[in-house]
């Protein structure tokens, strides 16, 4: 499917089209008068590269270089060509990372007045750039860095948002240890650290793309929106070291439950011991008086049965009291 936001000259106003293929945007985009275009291309895995190519070529000059090789090769760049340049960048598919944490793949071919994006899945956090640009004002009426910057900096809060969400996991994770709910916490620790440390990948596409467009002199880039595009990136840093800090503390976290795990573990074996030991005495008697020897006056004898029951007594009360005075029970 492709999708046309642009500004109309006529109407004042932001207008967005809707096209089921190729041909048909070709052939009404002369039409649209505007000065500032943004396409956006959602295309399978298997469709074709002639399905969006052409497309590309209208507005930008690619010297017959694969787009739909590019895409799946990198990714996080940014290049440079003659009146344009693209940028290949991770995005989360959504910001609520409670569930599952999945990252798509987006390309952007910009240039002062068409800005062209591709991918192919559907990303919660575009759709919403993409709303919130439909609404606003000014948007669509300077050049497309703006449009980029708004880009980036929508996507960096929605990471600050999804940050926001890991804490959140990690505080109940600390929760849980305290309180001692342990059952299934080191599996709950461990996905939540291949998480995070997917999410790390996510932003450091995002801090390489930033850093390179504040570092390198792209015309269509002007001084005011590069600024912006430095807090952007600034933010960036900011997000990674709160990752990095969430991924020290699960790891004091994992150690402090399998601390925890092993006192239980050591618990449980002493208090095994303690009931072995009482236990080793009165096996020794009973198998004493259970060999079958002809002679054995105590057998012959009507108290010898009482008295052993009353020995056995006493040697497990002199035991447990002497095991309570070692705070061993």
């Amino acid at each position: 499917m492709i999708r046309v936001m642009y500004h109309s000259k006529y109407l004042n106003k932001v207008e967005i089209k809707n096209y089921e293929s190729t041909d048909n945007f070709l052939k009404e985009c002369h039409n649209i008068q505007c000065n500032i275009m943004w396409i956006d291309i959602d295309y399978c895995s298997n469709s074709k590269e002639d399905d969006f190519k052409d497309i590309i070529n209208k507005f930008f000059d690619y010297s017959n270089s694969s787009i739909a090789r590019e895409l799946p090769a990198r990714h996080s760049s940014v290049e440079k060509y003659s009146d344009f340049y693209s940028i290949d960048m991770l995005i989360l598919k959504d910001s609520n990372l409670k569930k599952h944490m999945h990252w798509l793949k987006k390309h952007f071919i910009i240039n002062k007045n068409i800005i062209i994006s591709l991918g192919s899945e559907h990303s919660k956090i575009f759709e919403e750039i993409w709303k919130n640009l439909s609404t606003h004002p000014t948007a669509l009426k300077g050049n497309t860095d703006g449009i980029l910057y708004l880009i980036l900096d929508y996507i960096c809060d929605e990471y600050f948002a999804a940050l926001e969400d890991l804490e959140s996991m990690v505080e109940e994770i600390e929760v849980a240890l305290i309180d001692g709910n342990t059952n299934e916490l080191q599996d709950k620790i461990l996905k939540l650290r291949k998480e995070i440390l997917k999410f790390k990948r996510v932003v450091s596409s995002l801090r390489t793309v930033t850093y390179s467009l504040i570092s390198y002199d792209y015309d269509v880039i002007d001084e005011e929106n590069t600024n912006y595009i430095k807090t952007v990136h600034d933010n960036t840093f900011k997000i990674y070291e709160a990752l990095e800090s969430e991924l020290d503390t699960l790891a004091t976290d994992l150690n402090l439950y399998n601390s925890k795990m092993s006192n239980k573990m050591n618990e449980t074996m002493e208090f095994l011991t303690v009931i072995t030991t009482i236990m080793a005495p009165l096996t020794l008697i009973a198998g004493i008086y259970g060999m079958n020897f002809k002679f054995m006056p105590e057998i012959e004898s009507k108290f010898a049965y009482p008295i052993t029951l009353v020995v056995m007594l006493i040697l497990v009360i002199l035991q447990v009291r002497y095991f309570k005075k070692k705070n061993w029970l």
